[in-house]
């Protein structure tokens, strides 16, 4: 039985480089750490980090987005087309970073914060949950 082994193209070598730097830049010590900070799902980060894939265009942005570095920046390095208007390329916050944002200035109590992030969570997955107020 032969196995076949794709060749990774230099491309997809600068790519999965460039994800490690930014993995350890980052600090990310799990991927379940990385999905919660960025908003990438497990199975891409897994994909892009541990076996240096590119993954979608729209899982790249989202990549970007998630680790606040320019849309374009990473498009390029993936072999996709950038975006053309160069205000798209404006690192945008994630969810988390918006939470921590949102934290910080209304500061919210731990408990206040842990029930407004597992709202959040139920919401992303689609489960409307209970909705009761931690207050």
């Amino acid at each position: 039985m032969e196995v076949a082994i794709m060749a990774r193209t230099e491309r997809q070598q600068q790519f999965h480089s460039a994800v490690i730097q930014a993995w350890e830049h980052h600090a990310f010590k799990s991927y379940r750490q990385a999905e919660a900070e960025t908003g990438v799902n497990y199975t891409a980060l897994y994909n892009m980090h541990g076996l240096g894939r590119v993954p979608s265009r729209a899982k790249v942005i989202e990549w970007a987005e998630g680790i606040g570095e320019p849309i374009n920046k990473w498009l390029e390095l993936a072999g996709y087309d950038t975006l053309r208007e160069e205000s798209l390329d404006t690192p945008r916050l994630t969810g988390p970073q918006l939470l921590s944002q949102l934290r910080a200035a209304c500061d919210l109590s731990d408990e206040e914060y842990d029930w407004i992030s597992k709202r959040l969570d139920r919401l992303n997955r689609g489960d409307s949950g209970s909705g009761e107020s931690p207050t």
